[in-house]
């Protein structure tokens, strides 16, 4: 689906549109700009590919981006260790990410933090009616399947050393549990992004201290998937399913401080609610 004709594409318009990526920007935290300028990206891509939808384009900005971060933490590191001479990033599309160096935060180097959005699923319809959907307070949204496990979407580069073994996700629990402004929306620095993007980079220290190879990102990523089976758990016990569902997920009891702060929608509710969240 991504020539390398059309990623040059959407990196040539996504530089266009600075408040995406730029927290300084005095638009970037004004969702419907944003959701406009995703919109005028994938027009531009659906010359080339008509099947390029927003979705699809988010995760591929979000592939890039962290092909990038990648790239630009292990040429840091190299520098620390003392490698010199002229380091050659392996990315293709290095040299055309390069103007995102002075929005993004790198244990490695100097440069300023990057705010990364949060990912906004879009809402898709019922598979044959099994779908559940769940919007937590914050306005994430969850679409699960009865047979959900991992998340299915892969980044385009991974890492063998980034392994969610037992022990890291009890301490990814521990450290999502004690940053309340995450998940509660009664907390005063719920809607604060600069706040919420500082408790992700406190977790990520914590996280590194075990695992250095783990990102923001990442953590994104796996409290999306655990959020997803917790919700499943949750479902399966409101259908009287509590013994079995409860021997599924080793971790339920540990994220059971989430239950407050979701709600259960039926399939016409949740669509609406998150297309109001979308526009």
């Amino acid at each position: 689906m991504w020539s390398r004709i059309l990623v040059e594409k959407l990196i040539h318009k996504y530089r266009q549109h600075e408040y995406l990526y730029n927290s300084s920007h005095p638009f970037y935290a004004d969702r419907a700009r944003r959701a406009a300028s995703l919109q005028d990206i994938c027009r531009s891509l659906n010359k080339i590919n008509k099947n390029i939808t927003v979705y699809e384009l988010k995760k591929k900005i979000h592939t890039l981006r962290s092909q990038y971060l990648k790239e630009l933490r292990d040429m840091g590191k190299s520098r620390q260790e003392g490698v010199t001479g002229v380091l050659e990033p392996k990315l293709w599309c290095y040299d055309k990410l390069d103007f995102l160096k002075y929005h993004c935060h790198t244990k490695y180097s100097t440069i300023d933090d990057v705010e990364m959005e949060d990912v906004i699923e879009e809402v898709e319809e019922a598979h044959n009616n099994t779908e559940i959907t769940c919007i937590f307070e914050d306005g994430d949204t969850q679409h699960n399947h009865p047979n959900d496990g991992e998340s299915s979407d892969e980044f385009e580069f991974t890492s063998i050393d980034k392994t969610w073994t037992k022990e890291l996700v009890k301490v990814l629990i521990e450290q999502y549990r004690q940053q309340e402004n995450l998940y509660n929306t009664n907390d005063p620095r719920h809607m604060h992004r600069k706040t919420r993007h500082q408790s992700f980079l406190e977790m990520c220290e914590a996280i590194n201290k075990i695992n250095e190879h783990i990102t923001v990102p990442d953590i994104k990523k796996k409290i999306h998937t655990l959020r997803s089976q917790y919700i499943r758990q949750l479902h399966d016990i409101r259908e009287g399913k509590h013994e079995e569902s409860r021997g599924r997920l080793w971790c339920f009891d540990r994220l059971d401080f989430l239950r407050p702060h979701c709600t259960f929608k039926n399939q016409v509710e949740a669509v609406e609610e998150v297309r109001e969240l979308l526009i």
